[in-house]
């Protein structure tokens, strides 16, 4: 087979689907040596593509930057066989497969939850979303989705035909994995100045993920509980982040509230470690991969009870309403409270991630590809 992969979402971004593109194309060329993939992108770009490289690998770049390709690709204006020559397949990491004249194609389809939730989203996404997504649905040979829960999402809201659908579960790297024991506390001191117990939450600031709810619980179990764990945020900016920032300022306990941007895997890795628990109150997730990096990390979950979060997680988590403010703050503190339910949900964790790997899900895409072809 000849596949022709669109990489543009990594020079956007190593976070989210930029993130899962690059793990995808990592995994599948260490293991397919048989077929020939092109990786194409706009040429001009804010970050270097990663060194992917074989006998059987290409890296085609448009001349143009990514975002006026999309816009030509999208109005079918230029085909992608342009760039790529002849191909076998063509595979969108992200939502939009590109204008082709011959050429079958797959999409991957993370989430709609700008159709559930449109408005924790800016109106331009919702706009783009809305023109593009449904053409790029009906031309596609096949969508794979990350979880059962957007493949109902997607037979719900646009009537797709479920055997169009592949279910293709992301996986974790195999550097995030449990210490042997803590890091000394003066190590966190040093790092993130982090002088004592805390309570994790991990994802981007955006309204989607109910970073302001789980402000009320936190503060609620503070001052209701006499418990001094500071709430450590990871994440980057996203849209409306300055709404979340001013509810933060707002909250009692705002001097305990550490905001982390631009932390490093090996820095994340230390922070899941030594965490009391990793709370996870999103609205909507099309998957989750910090539910799997906290698990391999022996890191206690507590998490909402929505969309693809059980899914996921199973039974490694104690789970919640994410719209009651008095439901988090009481899971967090049972959590908190019982070292035995930390050791039981630790191990499910641990025996529950091993499912979850690179590997596996470059070897479902190949298949899924041939599948396809054939």
């Amino acid at each position: 087979m000849k596949i022709a992969i669109d990489v543009t979402p990594i020079t956007y971004s190593r976070g989210g689907v930029g993130y899962y593109t690059y793990k995808l194309v990592e995994a599948i060329i260490a293991i397919d040596k048989d077929d020939s993939f092109i990786l194409y992108y706009g040429m001009k770009t804010d970050q270097r593509l990663p060194l992917f490289a074989g006998p059987n690998i290409s890296i085609v770049q448009a001349p143009i930057s990514p975002r006026i390709a999309n816009k030509l690709f999208r109005q079918c204006q230029i085909p992608i066989e342009m760039f790529v020559g002849n191909v076998d397949i063509v595979h969108a990491p992200s939502y939009f497969v590109k204008c082709m004249k011959r050429t079958r194609s797959i999409i991957t389809i993370h989430d709609l939850a700008y159709l559930i939730y449109p408005h924790t989203f800016p109106k331009h996404i919702i706009r783009d979303l809305e023109k593009h997504l449904k053409e790029s649905i009906e031309h596609s040979s096949l969508i794979l989705a990350d979880s059962v829960s957007t493949k109902k999402d997607l037979i719900q809201y646009f009537k797709v035909d479920p055997l169009k659908v592949r279910v293709i579960y992301l996986g974790v790297d195999n550097k995030f994995m449990r210490y042997g024991i803590k890091d000394d506390e003066s190590d966190l001191i040093e790092s993130f100045g982090i002088e004592r117990k805390y309570i994790l939450h991990v994802g981007s600031f955006e309204p989607r993920k109910n970073i302001e709810r789980l402000l009320q619980a936190y503060s609620l179990i503070r001052s209701n509980k006499q418990i001094n764990h500071r709430l450590v945020l990871v994440g980057k900016d996203e849209w409306l982040e300055k709404d979340l920032f001013d509810e933060i300022r707002k909250t009692e306990y705002f001097g305990d509230v550490i905001i982390l941007k631009d932390v490093k895997e090996d820095e994340l890795i230390k922070l899941y470690n030594n965490a009391e628990m990793l709370v996870y109150p999103s609205l909507y997730e099309g998957f989750g991969l910090p539910l799997l990096e906290a698990m391999a990390c022996g890191t206690p979950i507590a998490a909402s009870y929505s969309s693809s979060i059980p899914e996921v997680v199973g039974e490694a988590a104690v789970y919640f309403d994410p719209l009651s403010v008095n439901e988090m703050a009481q899971k967090m503190f049972e959590l908190i409270e019982s070292e035995e339910l930390r050791g039981k949900l630790i191990e499910a964790g641990l025996k529950r991630v091993a499912f979850f790997t690179w590997e596996r899900t470059a070897q479902e895409t190949i298949n899924a590809y041939r599948e396809v072809l054939n």
